[in-house]
C-alpha cells in the first residue's frame, strides 16, 4: 500500500474484490433495472444494453440478465427455504 493510499483510506485491490464478491453472493439479484446507451432507446427494455441490480449495484449483460430471470423462482425458493420461519 502506498503512502497516499493510506492517507485516503484506499484498500488494496484484493480486499476490495473480496468484499464486493461477498455482497454479490448475498444478493438475490431480483430487482434488475435496464441501462441504455442511446437516449432514443429508453423505455424499450428489449433495446437495453445492460442491467444493474438495485440491491448490490452489480452490472449484468443482457444474456446474464436472461439467465438470472430464468432461474429467479428457483433461487428465491431456495433462499426462502433456508431462512428460519418467523413466529407470529
Amino acid at each position: 500500500m502506498g503512502l497516499l493510499d493510506g492517507l485516503f483510506g484506499r484498500k488494496p485491490k484484493q480486499e476490495q474484490t473480496r468484499s464486493t464478491a461477498t455482497v454479490v453472493a448475498d444478493c438475490p439479484h431480483v430487482m434488475l433495472a435496464p441501462r441504455w446507451d442511446n437516449a432514443a432507446d429508453i423505455g424499450h427494455e428489449d433495446r437495453a444494453t445492460g442491467f444493474v441490480c438495485s440491491g448490490c449495484n452489480s452490472l449484468f449483460t443482457v444474456d446474464e440478465t436472461a439467465k438470472l430471470r430464468a432461474t429467479e423462482k428457483e433461487r428465491l425458493e431456495a433462499e426462502l427455504s433456508t431462512e428460519p420461519e418467523a413466529h407470529t
